[in-house]
Parts: C-alpha cells; structure tokens; sequence
C-alpha cells in the first residue's frame, strides 16, 4: 500500500487529496472491498454510481485536509468537507479533466 497524495485544483482553489491506509479502511467498510467500491466508480452501462464517487472523493479530500490541519495552530484548522461541496467539486472536476489523474493515483496505491 502507497501513500499517494495528489494536489487538485477546483475552480481556482488548491486542494490536497489523499489515498492512504485511512480511506482505504473507511471505504471497505461502507462497501465491503476497495474492488467493490471500485466496481460502483466505474462508468458502465448503467453510468456510475454518484452516492459512491461523492463518498470515496469525500474520504480522500478529508484524509488530505487532516494532514494539512496537523502543521496548523487549532484556530486555523480548516473543517472537513461535506458530501454536498464535494459533489460540486467532482462535477467541477470532471469539466476540467482531473478524473484520470485521480483514478491513476488510487490504481498505483492499491497495486
């Protein structure tokens, strides 16, 4: 298992998005296996399933946004990310091509 930290930009703003041991941990226990929620992400015939994007992006940028909060003072800390901002955000993303990025850094962490 890698540590792959990505930095994304969303309409003019810097993110960090990370897939570590922690997401991996959160998603197989909403999905049972990382293949599981993997085989939800996927786009086929019947599309991908949104419900299961939005949990796994929202999993990476709040495991980014931690790491980032350990080197601030607590009144600086920035808060977690609802499912609702990370669903704009992924459509923001998606326009702007940063999809294949961030499957290719989930697919190198799991290898």
């Amino acid at each position: 298992m890698k540590d792959n930290k990505l930095d994304i930009e969303v309409d003019g703003k810097k993110y960090l998005l990370a897939f570590n041991l922690n997401v991996m941990k959160a998603i197989q226990a909403e999905y049972g296996s990382i293949k599981e929620w993997g085989e939800k992400v996927e786009a086929g015939t019947d599309g991908m399933d949104a419900e299961s994007v939005i949990f796994g992006f929202t999993e990476m940028l709040n495991e980014g946004r931690d790491i980032q909060n350990e080197d601030l003072p607590a009144d600086q800390r920035l808060p977690e990310f609802t499912q609702r901002q990370v669903g704009r955000m992924i459509t923001s993303m998606w326009l702007g091509g940063a999809a294949g990025s961030i499957n290719e850094m989930v697919v190198n962490s799991t290898k």
